[in-house]
């Protein structure tokens, strides 16, 4: 469907949500890693990594650089360890069972 960020963020943005599964697929596990060596606990991660997600799919319209999505992407885990460290106040609440159970992707092996 779409081999890079870019163009997966333009075919997201004009009306094909499926294609925000490509980016998930792509940055899932490097994402987890990151996320896992900031939290020290891997649950926690996958969590953190699900908000991640969550945050940068209703941020799409907002990012200037599509190309640079992994950036954007990254620098949202940064403040959601953040915020879960108290370091930050949070930005809001976005990662709720409602808008969990209606996001069209999931990671894998994660139960919502």
């Amino acid at each position: 469907m779409c081999r890079a960020d870019k163009k997966c963020v333009e075919l997201c943005l004009d009306g094909h949500p499926e294609a925000f599964q490509k980016l998930v697929d792509r940055y899932q596990a490097p994402l987890l890693s990151y996320l896992t060596t900031r939290l020290h606990d891997e649950t926690r991660a996958k969590e953190a990594a699900q908000e991640t997600f969550v945050r940068s799919y209703f941020g799409l319209k907002t990012l200037k650089k599509p190309g640079a999505f992994s950036s954007s992407l990254f620098g949202i885990g940064d403040r959601v360890v953040g915020e879960w460290q108290g370091k930050l106040s949070p930005k809001r609440k976005v990662a709720n069972r409602l808008v969990l159970k209606c996001f069209p992707v999931r990671l894998t092996g994660s139960a919502v």
